[in-house]
């Protein structure tokens, strides 16, 4: 279960950020309109995370302003994923999320 929430912890519906490559610069934690990204607790690697999951409107401002490609714009054929986890099993989360994360 701890690994379910590391995974939503990083995913809306429009966006999916992988904290391997974030280097805690905050620039789409300042773009982000609806303040959907926050920091991460984690003092050994700070990383920006999700906060507000239903909150994200796909603007895409994260994504343009993270100079280390951190952020990817989540494909549609995965919205599902965060719109209806119950439906997915925990094999289909960790394929999507090693298809797009490489973890």
């Amino acid at each position: 279960m701890k690994r379910d929430k590391k995974i939503r912890d990083h995913l809306t519906k429009y966006i999916a950020i992988n904290p391997l490559y974030c280097m805690a610069c905050w620039e789409c934690i300042e773009e982000c309109p609806k303040k959907v990204i926050g920091k991460s607790g984690i003092i050994v690697h700070k990383h920006a995370h999700i906060v507000k999951t239903g909150e994200c409107i796909g603007c895409k401002k994260c994504i343009k302003a993270c100079p280390h490609q951190a952020i990817i714009e989540l494909p549609s054929i995965y919205r599902d994923y965060v719109d209806k986890p119950n439906q997915y099993t925990r094999d289909d989360w960790q394929r999507m999320i090693i298809d797009l994360l490489g973890y």
